[in-house]
């Protein structure tokens, strides 16, 4: 979790001010003390992103994050070590439609999606050869493959995705 995450907490009672929170512990603590003009505690807020890490805003936009939600958001961002588990998290909520709960863990799709990092099927095409991918071409053959043809094949398998301001295309085993 980065140094700079930051949410705010807005009532939906006018007659109350919000707060500022960086951890649950700091949000809890703050929720059981905040009151209203009159005294009464305040029990519904509006949960606003402030500020935080690019994963952290996907993560943010991914759970729809809502008062109840904030445990496990707070247990999610612990588990962030790269941009690709936030990647792979997104697109298995967002694209493939998986189901979130309490239990759920940031990498609990990892194993389930392929992704690679490319800008175009034709990009991704030149990297798969180049990777060997189609085996072992002769030098004097290479000329002869035809990227394109390999790239709009790629479709059937391949889904494209932009996550986090990067291009991605994945493949759901």
């Amino acid at each position: 979790m980065s140094d700079t995450l930051t949410f705010f907490a807005q009532p939906y009672d006018i007659s109350a001010c919000g707060f500022y929170f960086t951890s649950l512990d700091e949000y809890n603590s703050k929720y059981k003390s905040n009151v209203n003009s009159y005294g009464q505690p305040i029990e519904e807020y509006e949960i606003q992103y402030i500020n935080g890490s690019k994963a952290e805003t996907e993560l943010f936009a991914i759970t729809s994050l809502e008062q109840m939600h904030i445990p496990q958001y707070f247990k999610l961002a612990d588990q962030i070590t790269n941009d690709h588990d936030v990647i792979a998290f997104s697109i298995a909520v967002n694209d493939l439609h998986k189901k979130i709960d309490a239990d759920t863990n940031l990498d609990d799709f990892n194993d389930e999606i392929i992704i690679h990092y490319a800008d175009t099927y034709k990009d991704l095409a030149e990297q798969f050869i180049d990777e060997g991918l189609l085996g072992d071409i002769p030098q004097h053959l290479q000329n002869y493959i035809d990227a394109d043809a390999y790239a709009n094949d790629l479709k059937c398998d391949y889904f494209k995705a932009d996550v986090m301001g990067e291009t991605v295309f994945y493949m759901s085993c």
